[in-house]
């Protein structure tokens, strides 16, 4: 290849950079494997966990430079890596994050702790969004899942304490043996806790997660509307603005990655 053929590329890849406006990062590690789960994920392992991270570093600088808007790490649950490893993900994205509007990244309540939650403050994260699903500890305990409501509230407790002005709580619509009293006690739960963010989603049965080989049904099509049509019509009475199909927000609060 002529330089000026390597320079065109280069061109090219800048102008592409340039119209990049937000960042995504992939996280696949969890403490356990909620039973509904269908995304990249894999237990935690620490060999592994160090060697995903090296590749994404080599990744990063692969990309550089380019300015984005929101950044968002999902995962998995990133907050599952130990406080040295989620530190050495921070510094690697903090040439990234000088300016941006929007830094989410995704937890889980058992280990938000302290240490983590003011660590990502550090780095410039501005918003948690947090992996609720139920506040009903043994529908929690059913779908595999390593938290309690009592550690939810404890965990939003501590964030807001250290300065967190913009959580998000994920659940699910439609989960086995909720009832539709208790999904209401899910919503009230949730919007006693205060947040700015509420997302509720559909419970789909994916191929080869847990649920789809012990053969739990997705819910009934009218019974999941019936929640659905309950969760507008109450966030709603609540302040929460219906501003996407999964997503409820406070004004002011929407997601700025998602739109």
């Amino acid at each position: 290849m002529t330089l000026k053929q390597q320079n065109k590329l280069v061109n090219i890849k800048m102008k592409r950079m340039n119209k990049i406006k937000s960042l995504y990062i992939h996280i696949p590690f969890c403490d356990s494997i909620c039973d509904y789960c269908d995304f990249t994920k894999l237990l935690y392992n620490d060999r592994f966990a160090k060697e995903y991270l090296e590749n994404l570093k080599r990744e990063l600088k692969e990309y550089s430079p380019f300015f984005v808007e929101t950044i968002y790490i999902g995962g998995g649950t990133p907050t599952s890596l130990p406080y040295d490893y989620l530190a050495m993900l921070l510094n690697e994205i903090s040439f990234y994050a000088s300016n941006v509007k929007e830094y989410t990244i995704e937890a889980n309540p058992e280990n938000l702790t302290t240490e983590k939650l003011s660590l990502l403050k550090k780095f410039g994260v501005n918003r948690l969004s947090i992996g609720v699903q139920t506040t009903d500890d043994k529908i929690s305990k059913f779908i595999n899942r390593n938290h309690t409501f009592s550690q939810v509230r404890e965990a939003i407790k501590k964030a807001r304490e250290i300065g967190f002005e913009n959580i998000n709580v994920d659940l699910i619509i439609g989960l086995p043996n909720v009832t539709k009293a208790m999904f209401i006690n899910d919503l009230e739960n949730v919007v006693s806790l205060g947040v700015d963010h509420i997302s509720c989603y559909s419970l789909t049965v994916h191929p080869n997660t847990v649920f789809f080989n012990k053969k739990i049904d997705e819910p009934n099509p009218e019974f999941a509307r019936e929640l659905y049509d309950y969760a507008h019509e109450y966030l709603a009475s609540k302040g929460y603005i219906h501003y996407e199909v999964s997503n409820w927000a406070k004004n002011g609060k929407f997601s700025q990655h998602n739109l």
